[in-house]
């Protein structure tokens, strides 16, 4: 998300407490919404209360989380992130493609084979100014072949992996 420089800091009275400042911040967030002819990049809803790139992307964060976060690394235009369920062996990862060029990639999960993908999804639009992107399930992903990452996209792969010694 881009917050630009406009951010200053707030200053509340010293008779205000913590939990008042965050529930009057949340309230007025969800209140005050002045985006009607010209929606922001940081917006998550609209003036209807209907999601917006950045509402879908909090939604698809917490539709596709494991209990933990685990480290993950990848090279220039694509972001990686990645939770675990460690009970059911399920892997969460999220690729942000944030180039507009499509991107061919082949995850690796170290010291682990991923057994299936049960699921993957992506989310992308005609450019990075697009308000009404496409979220749609992702055919014939396969553990071991390669991914395709559209431009300035999201996708999330559902996977079950095993540890490499337990083939």
């Amino acid at each position: 998300m881009t917050w630009g420089t406009q951010l200053s800091p707030l200053i509340w009275p010293d008779n205000y407490c913590c939990s008042h400042r965050l529930n009057s911040h949340a309230s007025g967030n969800t209140r005050w919404i002045e985006n009607e002819t010209n929606p922001h990049d940081h917006d998550a809803l609209d003036k209807d209360g209907h999601l917006l790139p950045t509402g879908q992307a909090l939604k698809i964060w917490g539709n596709f989380l494991g209990s933990q976060m685990i480290k993950s690394n990848t090279t220039g235009m694509i972001l990686s992130f990645a939770s675990i369920e460690p009970v059911s062996n399920t892997l969460f990862l999220y690729l942000v493609n944030k180039g507009d060029q499509t991107v061919t990639i082949n995850p690796v999960i170290e010291k682990h084979k991923i057994v299936s993908i049960p699921e993957a999804c992506e989310l992308f639009g005609t450019s990075s100014e697009d308000i009404h992107p496409v979220w749609q399930q992702v055919k014939k992903i396969k553990p071991g072949k390669p991914v395709i990452l559209k431009g300035i996209s999201i996708t999330v792969l559902k996977m079950k992996i095993v540890n490499s010694h337990e083939e």
